[in-house]
């Protein structure tokens, strides 16, 4: 574009004409270059001949394969492993020429000490050691104050006397049927859980009757009923409790009849 001079005279660009001028000369060196590079990628390139010469070497040089040993061999090398582990380590000390050296024996003969104990004895006292697991019955029915039935076992309860159903009790308003009470408070407490007894001496087989200290947890059923005064102790064991149940006027020790 024309402008105007400072001067007043019109001023032309030379960029057009300049560029015209150098364009077929760009181009020529482009030319020429290109040219260039494709020669350059023809002579590296080698020939057919050669190519097909290197493949026909690399074909007959082949890597040595090693051959299978034989059956004799591998015997051998496993003879050889054999005797390798079994030689010793270490010298090893013979004693006595190999064999064991007999003890000297006294002109009198040899003594045979009696035992200790014996073998009973023995016998016994390991078996004491050991504690002997309590008698479950599940689902025990209260036939009367200190007996129960659980299947075919009727359990007698050791310590204390019976306390039958039919047992009437006497205040001075009347009678009360003190041994249905006695039976149906042991039966509450009680209720489905099931006991586990510890035998006592001289007793029947379980399957017929059976006589022992029978527990719910911690409490011992003999001394529940005593202390609660539904039983009467037969023995010296509970007798302290039952004279603090007759002292609280408890179960069969009460001085009215309860209300039903």
């Amino acid at each position: 574009m024309d402008r105007p001079h400072r001067m007043g005279k019109p001023v032309r660009h030379a960029g057009p004409y300049l560029l015209k001028s150098l364009l077929p000369v760009a181009l020529a060196a482009t030319l020429a270059a290109c040219d260039n590079q494709s020669n350059e990628k023809a002579d590296s390139k080698p020939p057919a001949a050669a190519t097909e010469q290197v493949a026909e070497t690399a074909k007959a040089v082949k890597a040595p394969e090693a051959e299978a040993p034989t059956e004799a061999e591998r015997q051998a090398a496993l003879r050889k492993l054999g005797e390798t582990m079994r030689e010793p380590k270490r010298d090893l000390r013979v004693i006595g020429g190999g064999r064991l050296p007999v003890p000297p024996i006294p002109e009198e003969g040899l003594v045979r000490l009696s035992p200790t104990e014996s073998a009973e004895e023995k016998n016994a006292r390991q078996k004491a050691r050991i504690p002997e697991k309590p008698d479950l019955f599940a689902r025990p029915i209260v036939v009367q104050a200190g007996e129960l039935r659980s299947g075919d076992t009727l359990i007698r309860l050791a310590g204390i006397d019976l306390l039958p159903k039919e047992k009437r009790c006497k205040t001075e308003r009347g009678n009360w049927p003190c041994g249905n009470f006695a039976r149906a408070a042991l039966q509450r407490f009680i209720r489905s859980r099931t006991i586990s007894c510890s035998e006592t001496a001289g007793t029947a087989a379980v399957g017929e009757h059976y006589s022992g200290h029978c527990r719910i947890g911690k409490t011992d059923l003999s001394q529940w009923l005593v202390s609660q005064g539904w039983a009467t102790a037969s023995g010296s064991d509970l007798k302290d409790a039952e004279r603090e149940a007759q002292k609280a006027e408890k179960g069969i020790w009460r001085k009215q009849i309860p209300s039903f």
